[in-house]
């Protein structure tokens, strides 16, 4: 699933670069991609984010 939003950062990254090219992971992945849906590197967590349940990581690929 992708999601884009006007007020998320992939849309303000596509913005300034309008090519997108998608990765495309192993199913093995899910739940570590799942792990990383509701983080953002970008603080503060805006509130309608933070009301989905998002969460700021400052490094979200480090290891638990």
């Amino acid at each position: 699933m992708l999601g884009l939003g006007a007020r998320g950062k992939r849309f303000e990254n596509l913005q300034g670069t309008p090519k997108y090219a998608p990765n495309m992971l192993a199913s093995e992945m899910v739940s570590q991609i799942d792990r990383l849906a509701l983080t953002t590197g970008e603080p503060p967590v805006l509130d309608y984010k933070q009301r989905m349940g998002s969460r700021h990581i400052a490094d979200k690929f480090a290891p638990d």
